[in-house]
């Protein structure tokens, strides 16, 4: 049998995707800190967003506003805490849900700082990496991506 590899190609970037329709990475060519502070709403969050990228000269892709097919998605996340004076890592994942009828990716980033942000805000790894798909037969989950 053979498998089919779909290229979506948007303007400025391209995004893989499995013959089932999950992308194997999301928003990897976006920088941002999830140690900024939260926003009030979406248009901030771009804003915010817009400015972090140009003052280290880096170009939002023009595919971030586009529809990612999916409006429901499960994130896993970690990070360390100090807990009984020893520093933990600590395992969680939480459940997303799009406000329309498809998550974008801006969406999906103003998601992830608004509800993570608190965790992240004195750690050493806050800066986003990207969305890295998990195996998963019935439910879409993605890994958080964070370096320092």
């Amino acid at each position: 049998m053979k498998k089919l590899i779909l290229m979506l190609l948007f303007v400025g970037g391209n995004i893989m995707a499995s013959e089932d329709g999950k992308y194997y990475w999301l928003l990897e060519e976006v920088s941002w800190s999830f140690a900024q502070e939260k926003s009030a709403d979406i248009n901030a969050f771009y804003d915010s967003l817009e400015i972090y990228n140009k003052d280290i000269e880096v170009e939002l892709p023009d595919y971030i506003g586009a529809g990612l097919g999916f409006n429901e998605v499960i994130i896993k996340y970690s990070y360390v805490e100090l807990i009984d004076n020893n520093w933990t890592t600590v395992r969680n994942e939480i459940q997303l849900k799009s406000d329309y009828e498809s998550f974008s990716e801006l969406e999906l980033l103003y998601q992830l700082h608004n509800n993570l942000q608190i965790h992240y805000m004195q750690q050493d790894k806050h800066y986003f990496e990207g969305l890295e798909l998990q195996e998963d037969k019935k439910k879409l989950i993605y890994e958080l991506m964070l370096g320092s």
